[in-house]
């Protein structure tokens, strides 16, 4: 499903029917295909959690979808906009970062 928009996004909103709880958030890759499955889950108003995040620019990229998403459902559906839930898991850049922190005479910022 990482690679295949129309799949992902309709599997999500499968899934955030069936579940029927506010509080689930449905996994979407971060891949390039999963960004508009991202902007289409957040503009129906279902929670979502971003994985598959392996670089800054991706990361920027599903931020995007993100806010492109929110503001089409806001849009939509003011009152609940304000409800809308996502995670977005950095732990693979802080992979990166760290050793660049520690190099660059920082290691109180290092995740560790």
């Amino acid at each position: 499903m990482a690679l295949d928009t129309e799949g992902t996004t309709k599997q999500a909103a499968e899934l955030w029917e069936k579940v029927d709880r506010k509080n689930v958030m449905i996994k979407i890759p971060g891949t390039k295909p999963g960004l508009q499955s991202i902007k289409e889950s957040i503009a129906k108003g279902i929670n979502i959690n971003v994985t598959l995040l392996f670089g800054l620019q991706r990361y920027e990229d599903v931020t995007e979808a993100y806010n492109q998403g929110w503001r089409k459902h806001f849009q939509q559906d003011w009152i609940s906009a304000n409800i809308i839930g996502s995670q977005f898991f950095l732990s693979r850049i802080d992979v990166i970062v760290d050793p660049m922190l520690g190099e660059k005479g920082h290691p109180e910022l290092q995740v560790r």
